[in-house]
């Protein structure tokens, strides 16, 4: 987490205060106004110290905004869609850019509510009856939101004929089980009285609509809260209704729960956890249980990282959880993270850590395994250039209690992997702990449990330590000093020291 006064979240003007229900009580949060392109003078001395940011979709994210927030590490879309953010830019400064997925069900029952509110409307705007009896409607789109639409409107007694942008003979099947006809674009056009469109922007569908299409509706609907994102699409279509007698409508409007779930989102980011719905993390979804035991799945990464030192070349993950494949990969990244941290440096993001590693050399894999217990179990395989491994193993308890280091090289040990583990590496050195005690002592610290662990032939050996408070840089060196060790490690801040 941040400094003293916690992570400022910027969320932009009109999304509280659904943003602040999702974010943590720890974060400060202010508003932004998006600006004309090129003059961002009023945020600069916000983004100076942001760390995340929440935006509404559509709103334009460019390079310039993300390169002026050097803090940054979350951008946010309350909405589908991320075609306002610059992803190359965010992706290259290791920015998560998050969307926020629509609510199949609520899109869909504004589309019907807006169908039977237009075919009510009579001139005027006066109501009328409504008979949707035997009227066509197409749904161009058949997606969770485009096969809701037609189930519903199915039931008002209308024909539904369905078009879906680069499906092949297989919709016509599918369609058919939902009692709906798949036809080609151009005849869904010319039989339709109603048409609504539920489409992302994909090479599919941008430009699928031209203005031929366009003046042959009767009347148009385009929810745009199914893809924000696709606002070309949409506005090309509004845009090119040139025929007076088709009405169009497009509910962009923005749901309070995509705006609790992007700010959910960016409060997973900020604890260290992959954030769901991330679109430049090459993670799915994780299950909570296994995302709020990442971090001490990083802290093991930089304890091997520690231990194999510059010459590292592969890590192995090993999974024992829930979730699968995509909580091991999860974890992989988590390890790898911590494995790539340089002695007291920052975590590199989620983001960056596979070009990372790709630019180190560093082969990394892993592996899911069904879990023996409750407890989720991870095990990390660390290679070496002259073809040594180190291997290390933790259990990871559920909240209100700490990881545990279980395993270092083939030796059990029972250590918790918290802020006062500390590791010093030696080479038969007696009354080395002795020596540790009071390097300690001098700093008002305790030794709680201590284990030796043989690492590598001849007599190097490592020896483990759990002690009453954390270990920061200065203390650490006056212990590597006190005792003579070869290297310090420091689970606190990841702080790794030799004598000098």
């Amino acid at each position: 987490m941040s400094g003293p006064l916690g992570p400022l979240v910027l969320v932009e003007d009109g999304l509280l205060p659904a943003a602040a229900d999702g974010l943590g009580p720890e974060c400060r949060v202010r508003t932004w106004h998006p600006a004309a392109p090129g003059d961002r003078s009023a945020l600069r001395a916000d983004l100076d110290e942001a760390e995340a940011l929440i935006a509404g979709p559509g709103t334009p994210v460019g390079a310039e905004l993300i390169d002026a927030a050097p803090r940054l590490r979350v951008v946010a879309v309350a909405g589908t869609g991320a075609a306002g953010v610059d992803l190359a830019a965010a992706t290259r400064s290791g920015v998560a850019v998050v969307t926020s997925p629509a609510p199949a069900a609520t899109v869909a029952h504004s589309t019907a509510a807006l169908l039977l509110a237009r075919a009510g409307s009579g001139n005027g705007g006066r109501t009328t009856g409504v008979d949707l009896t035997g009227r066509v409607l197409g749904v161009v789109g058949r997606g969770a939101v485009g096969r809701r639409v037609a189930e519903l409107m199915s039931a008002f007694g209308m024909h539904v004929l369905a078009y879906e942008p680069g499906a092949g003979a297989e919709q016509a099947g599918a369609a058919a089980q939902d009692r709906v006809v798949a036809v080609e674009l151009g005849e869904l056009v010319r039989h339709s009285d109603y048409v609504t469109v539920h489409l992302g922007p994909t090479a599919h569908s941008v430009g699928l609509l031209g203005d031929e299409a366009l003046r042959r509706l009767r009347a148009a609907i385009t929810p745009g809260a199914e893809a924000p994102g696709s606002a070309g699409l949409l506005d090309s279509l509004l845009d090119s209704l040139a025929d007076p007698s088709a009405e169009s409508v497009n509910l962009r409007h923005i749901q309070p729960a995509a705006v609790e779930f992007a700010a959910r989102a960016v409060w997973c980011a900020l604890r260290g956890e992959p954030a769901p719905g991330a679109v430049n993390i090459p993670v799915g979804s994780v299950p909570p249980a296994v995302a709020s035991r990442l971090p001490a799945v990083r802290r093991l990464g930089q304890f091997a990282g520690a231990l194999t030192g510059a010459g590292v070349r592969s890590l192995g993950t090993e999974f024992h959880g829930p979730g699968g494949e995509e909580s091991a990969a999860a974890a992989e990244l988590a390890a790898l993270a911590g494995l790539l941290t340089a002695a007291g440096g920052p975590y590199p993001s989620y983001v960056e850590v596979v070009e990372q590693a790709r630019r180190r050399g560093i082969a990394s894999s892993a592996t899911a395994l069904p879990a023996p217990e409750p407890a989720v179990h991870v095990r990390l395989t660390c290679g070496d250039a002259d073809g040594g491994t180190i291997r290390l193993a933790a259990a990871l308890h559920g909240p209100g209690r700490p990881a545990r280091l279980t395993e270092v090289s083939g030796t059990p040990v029972d250590l918790a992997l918290g802020d006062g583990l500390l590791a010093l590496r030696h080479h038969d050195r007696p009354g080395l702990l002795a020596a540790a005690a009071g390097a300690l002592a001098a700093a008002g610290l305790d030794i709680d449990c201590a284990q030796a662990v043989p690492v590598r032939p001849r007599g190097d050996a490592l020896v483990l330590l759990t002690v009453s408070g954390p270990v920061g840089p200065a203390l650490l060196a006056d212990v590597v000093r006190a005792t003579g060790a070869r290297a310090g490690w420091a689970a606190a801040d990841g702080t790794e020291v030799a004598p000098g």
